[in-house]
């Protein structure tokens, strides 16, 4: 009893949306180079450390985020995870391989003590009007029905009511088409594994744009004219949606993620 400190104790936070592997990248890319940096410089960056990765690897640079997150109060994360399968000797590996980022990511968080809610993401295209992904993106890319096989082989894996939770992604509507995202909720709509859906939308003026020309609105109000706001749903950034498409995601009682140094970045 003598030992107790007197202060304020509050609950442990919650990162909601993270890329772990992504953690290595601050020293390289977090600094002026003349101002010729922007977003897609950067993520060209990021595509060639994913193509560098093996399991190994992943599980160090996790555990070493995950340790810091538990640092700085957070208790929980979320892991958007689109990495899938791993092996740097295999440019292949992404077909062909075996399912293995999620076991990585899992290690890591049981190394470091928090509670993981991990979140295979679906990647499918560069852009809207499902163009081809890029070669840096390929280790990304799934066919709908390999994510849901893949999708099965995690529920075996992390049953319910044990140390990982499940739910699932989709990278944006930029990445996966509508249909796509139908598809796999049609499968899921059942399923008490799948706590919670989560998807990139707003995140950039362009994006914006582009949802505008193809489907003639904008992305959170094409997510609610499908009937796919709903309160399992997080929307991260979100950061170009108008007024009224805010008040689609309350009346839907669905939740935005947002980070406010990114936010402020977008």
């Amino acid at each position: 009893k003598d030992s107790i400190v007197p202060g304020i104790t509050v609950p442990g936070m919650s990162n909601a949306h993270c890329h772990a592997f992504q953690r290595v990248l601050g020293a390289i890319t977090q600094r002026s180079s003349g101002g010729k940096d922007n977003f897609w410089s950067w993520r060209e960056t990021m595509y060639a450390l994913a193509a560098r990765l093996d399991r190994e690897a992943l599980t160090a640079i996790t555990a070493r985020c995950y340790l810091e997150l538990l640092r700085g109060g957070y208790t929980s994360v979320a892991e958007f995870l689109y990495l899938h399968r791993l092996d740097a000797a295999r440019p292949d590996a992404a077909r062909h391989g075996e399912l293995n980022a999620d076991t990585a990511v899992a290690d890591a968080a049981a190394l470091a003590g928090l509670q993981l809610t991990l979140l295979p993401t679906l990647y499918q295209h560069a852009d809207f009007g499902s163009v081809p992904a890029n070669p840096g993106q390929q280790p990304f890319v799934r066919s709908t029905a390999q994510f849901l096989r893949d999708w099965q082989e995690l529920r075996r894996r992390f049953p319910v009511g044990g140390n990982v939770a499940l739910g699932v992604a989709f990278h944006s509507l930029r990445a996966v088409d509508l249909a796509a995202i139908d598809t796999v909720m049609a499968e899921l709509h059942e399923d008490a594994h799948c706590r919670c859906v989560h998807i990139h939308v707003a995140e950039q003026v362009a994006e914006v744009a582009a949802c505008v020309r193809l489907h003639g609105m904008a992305p959170v109000a094409l997510l609610a004219s499908r009937g796919l706001l709903a309160p399992r749903w997080s929307l991260v950034h979100a950061t170009h949606a108008d007024n009224k498409e805010l008040e689609q995601i309350h009346l839907a009682g669905a939740t935005v993620v947002l980070c406010p140094t990114t936010e402020a970045d977008l």
